[in-house]
């Protein structure tokens, strides 16, 4: 079996483990709040498995980071205000959509910093502060010494964080093209001209693409513009029919699924700008009697975890979320003194292939994924015979 192509995987033992790393972060840094939580209040807020949460909950309760009243679970982490801390700041709500990406950077970025002996304060936009750029300066007082931050990011807070002058590293896809900090972002390009190629070689030709955003996500920028120049360079027309300038809504994918119901001429798949799209996109499809894969293919980008135990396995490009977090928690303590540079770090992606694009008959891809599948067969038959 190639290495980008997955048969099983413990989706849920990975799952378990990032809800536990999220719960424990966002608790450390009591983002949960100052009064006890139930635990079904909480799995309402992350938006996140009641088994997984609860096993989550007793976890941190066992490592005294978590205590259980009458009224609820209750943070009794440790204060982080008077400690020098690295603040990740993620410029939107981490709880308005369940297994984001921004869940893998924050992970990858924790683990590092505190494979470094530092701690970690954890900041986002749940309840916006009405003076933030006030707020931050208090923290950079009690301790904060660089931040991190991820989601779009507008120009008048970009402003606000250069007048701070502290350490400050742009982390994701949204925000890259700037000129006062540095990024860590995916390959987004190359990584959509990579998965639109393999839906050419599947035999598909009739590619519709979906996203939202465009007009202040970078990375959605890029991944268009390199779907729309491999299907000029393929000599096929690109659509744009489904493409959206207002950041996602979920009444988008219903939207563009009554769309391509009512085509006679419909594709045969969907390109989507991102995993979260591709999700309600499928969604959408269903409730709209559209099966996929068997009548289109819908592929996503990002790799989440959700990925792994969706119906069907989603095909996607991953852009290594949580190396992504790694490396920039390690960029930002390099250069925590010394002055900055606004370098920009591109981390390769890697596309992996699941169940939600099918191979036409007839295609060389057909024929060579009939002959790989064979020889694993083999191979296999040969294993049993030696043992």
């Amino acid at each position: 079996m190639k290495n980008n192509e997955i048969s099983a995987y413990p989706a849920s033992d990975e799952l378990r483990l990032r809800v536990y790393q999220f719960l424990r972060l966002i608790n450390q840094s009591r983002l949960l709040g100052p009064i006890p939580l139930s635990e079904p209040k909480i799995c309402q807020l992350l938006r996140m498995p009641r088994t997984l949460v609860h096993e989550a909950l007793m976890r941190l309760v066992q490592e005294d980071q978590i205590a259980v009243t009458e009224e609820g679970f209750q943070s009794i982490a440790p204060s982080l205000m008077t400690k020098e801390r690295i603040l990740f700041f993620h410029h939107q709500d981490f709880f308005e959509t369940p297994y984001a990406i921004h869940i893998d950077y924050l992970i990858g970025a924790a683990l590092h910093w505190e494979s470094c002996g530092w701690q970690i304060q954890v900041m986002h936009m749940h309840d916006p502060h009405p003076d933030l750029e006030k707020y931050l300066i208090s923290m950079i007082k009690s301790g904060v010494k660089g931040i991190v931050v991820t989601g779009t990011i507008p120009n008048v807070i970009q402003k606000m964080i250069k007048r701070l002058k502290i350490p400050t590293l742009l982390l994701g896809n949204s925000t890259i093209y700037q000129n006062d900090f540095g990024v860590v972002c995916s390959e987004n390009f190359n990584g959509m001209v990579e998965l639109v190629r393999d839906v050419l070689r599947k035999g598909h030709q009739k590619i519709a693409y979906f996203t939202s955003g465009i007009l202040t996500h970078h990375g959605q920028q890029d991944r268009l513009t390199a779907y729309e120049q491999v299907m000029l360079d393929a000599g096929l027309p690109y659509s744009r029919d489904f493409v959206y300038k207002e950041p996602y809504r979920p009444q988008f994918a219903v939207h563009t699924a009554e769309l391509i119901a009512k085509k006679i001429d419909r594709p045969t798949v969907i390109i989507c700008g991102s995993d979260r799209e591709a999700f309600e996109l499928i969604a959408a499809l269903k409730n709209q009697s559209i099966k996929v894969p068997s009548e289109i293919g819908v592929t996503g980008f990002y790799n989440t975890i959700l990925n792994l135990i969706t119906e069907p396995p989603l095909t996607s490009i991953d852009i290594r979320g949580q190396t992504m977090g790694s490396l920039a928690a390690h960029y930002l303590l390099q250069n925590l003194d010394s002055s900055q540079i606004p370098i920009r770090i591109l981390v390769p992606t890697k596309l992996q292939l699941r169940r939600s694009v099918l191979t036409l008959l007839g295609t060389r891809a057909s024929i060579e994924d009939h002959a790989r599948k064979t020889s694993v067969i083999r191979m296999n038959d040969d294993d049993d015979l030696i043992q």
